[in-house]
């Protein structure tokens, strides 16, 4: 068996050794286990720099967030102005239907009262109306209250006149009757007026002047 022989050379002290050779290379570039060094002015420069950076950054995340709040506003403002407007034109329509409404139920009321303190002027122009269209008939039949038939028999025959119908005109008292209603009869057909019937009128007129889209409680 074999040794291998190795061979010692004498250190000399007078070997002289390099910068370069400390940090074990020749070319005189840091390798990458060495920690760099930076001058004080370097040092400032990259704070500097990453101030400048950390600024910019700032202000646009400022600016971002600033734009997306005044969005937000202007979104906010713009709903709020809408429902300002919806709201005023609501109660601008609900004063002129209230006016209107208003208007209606009085003149709904007045209308029977004038009715009622004329009852022979309307009994009269309902008469008078029938005989120009049924001139042709042979005979009608006025029904009326006991009082309206007693003060038009005297006149019934100038109205007849007046509306050249030649036929017989009946008189007949009806207790069911008020003072403004009557009703006239002819061999095929009739026409009534009564003073409740006009009053369901009006007061259909005015319920549907006071909830025009059907709101109205059953």
């Amino acid at each position: 068996m074999q040794l291998a022989m190795t061979t010692s050379n004498k250190f000399m002290f007078d070997t002289e050794f390099s910068s370069d050779d400390l940090v074990g290379g020749t070319g005189g570039s840091a390798t990458s286990g060495q920690t760099a060094v930076y001058s004080e002015v370097q040092m400032d420069e990259i704070k500097a720099q990453a101030f400048e950076e950390g600024l910019r950054s700032g202000n646009a995340q400022s600016t971002e967030n600033a734009e997306a709040s005044v969005a937000k506003s202007m979104e906010s403002l713009s709903v709020q102005l809408q429902e300002l407007v919806s709201n005023h034109g609501t109660q601008i329509q609900a004063i002129k239907q209230d006016a209107a409404t208003l208007a209606m139920t009085v003149a709904g009321k007045i209308a029977p009262a004038l009715i009622q303190m004329a009852p022979q002027a309307e009994v009269s122009k309902l008469i008078e109306d029938s005989l120009a269209e049924l001139h042709n008939e042979p005979r009608i039949v006025v029904r009326a209250s006991e009082e309206n038939c007693e003060a038009l028999r005297e006149k019934i025959d100038g109205m007849a006149a007046r509306a050249g119908f030649q036929g017989n005109i009946i008189m007949l008292p009806d207790p069911n009757l008020l003072a403004s209603d009557c009703r006239i009869e002819w061999a095929d057909g009739g026409v009534e007026r009564k003073i409740e019937d006009i009053q369901q009128k009006i007061n259909g007129i005015i319920s549907r002047f006071a909830h025009p889209n059907g709101t109205a409680d059953s």
